[in-house]
């Protein structure tokens, strides 16, 4: 009896360690297929779990189905994915892979709170994405407006091969926000000349044009958002209507109306002061090029538009920065500042 309870724990033993052994050895080829990439890998992941359920490798493998889901971009199934993997069953090269795939997964998802932690713990670990995860902590902090913190990340990683032509333009952006323009200048001057067809050069272009703009350096400002204006087009994204506004007023201002005219045509018109101002330069415009009909009209639509109600209140008018008023007495003109008061307090 005794002999014949041994020899069916040894045929057990034997059955249970040949198990282990096919699906350690199952495991290897899922892994090997993984880490090649190759077609089916994700059909082999999951078939192995359900040919394994209770394999110790079960968290590397949902790992590994995780990691695939955000590569092809269905992030909100990598993550509901990589949040059930027990990280402390994974093994010490496979954790690092854990935290970058599951904050990259919530950052697509715009869930930067979430992401920000999985970077930052993974910045404190010396492999091969300590670099990665400074640069998307330092895109965490950016998206959340935390500047200070995200300049300093950005800044750690601007010269490293592989962010080298995106992180400064985040350094930039965050000097532009933060209105050190004179940096501006410096780095986006430099930016333009050493990466001339870097795809974030639209950024650039309206930054400086806009900057140029404002300290009334009319043709530098032309330059630069026809350079915005060209690249936007190119690529098909959306031209900012405030951009595409300055780039006709600048035309203007360099005495160049035809194309001031172009550009400030295809402002689409709001009830706002960018329209009225659009039109009121239109008539400007047209006058120039001696086209009093196109003047007739833009001059009527800037009056229709009534941006200015104290002014056209009191027997004046003009636009976004100038405007007149009539006013026979002094009465009249301490109500006028009365009104003024009023309406200066209700945009505070």
């Amino acid at each position: 009896m005794k002999k014949t309870l041994f020899i069916i724990v040894c045929i057990l033993l034997s059955s249970v360690a040949a198990l282990a052994q096919d699906y350690r050895q199952a495991f290897v080829d899922v892994q090997q297929e993984f880490e090649q990439r190759l077609p089916g890998t994700l059909g082999h992941l999951q078939q192995y779990l359900k040919d394994y359920p209770y394999t110790t490798y079960s968290d590397e493998v949902q790992l590994m189905i995780g990691v695939l889901a955000t590569e092809k971009g269905n992030y909100k199934q990598a993550s509901k994915v990589l949040e059930q993997v027990a990280r402390k069953n994974l093994s010490r090269q496979a954790v690092p892979m854990w935290y970058f795939y599951s904050g990259y997964a919530y950052i697509q998802q715009q869930e930067y709170k979430k992401a920000l932690p999985l970077f930052l713990e993974l910045k404190k670990q010396q492999t091969l994405y300590t670099p990665h995860a400074k640069y998307y902590a330092g895109y965490c902090y950016y998206c959340q407006q935390d500047f200070a913190h995200a300049m300093a990340e950005f800044l750690a990683v601007e010269t490293l091969g592989g962010y080298k032509q995106i992180a400064p333009y985040y350094i930039v952006q965050i000097y532009y926000a933060q209105g050190e323009y004179d940096k501006v200048y410096q780095r986006a001057e430099q930016l333009l000349a050493k990466y001339p067809t870097n795809p974030y050069n639209d950024e650039l272009h309206r930054m400086l044009g806009e900057m140029y703009y404002t300290d009334s350096v009319y043709t530098d400002a032309v330059r630069h958002l026809e350079a915005y204006y060209e690249l936007r087009q190119t690529a098909q994204k959306e031209i900012l209507r405030n951009d595409m506004y300055l780039l006709g007023l600048s035309h203007y201002m360099t005495h160049n109306y035809q194309e001031a005219v172009n550009h400030l045509k295809t402002i689409a018109l709001e009830q706002d002061t960018i329209s009225e101002n659009t039109c009121l330069h239109l008539g400007h415009a047209y006058l120039r090029l001696q086209d009093i009909e196109n003047a007739k009209l833009s001059y009527a639509a800037a009056i229709r538009y009534n941006i200015n109600p104290i002014a056209v209140k009191y027997g004046g008018g003009g636009h976004a920065k100038a405007c007149g008023a009539t006013v026979p007495d002094r009465a009249t003109v301490e109500q006028m500042l009365k009104d003024l008061d009023e309406l200066t307090g209700e945009m505070k």
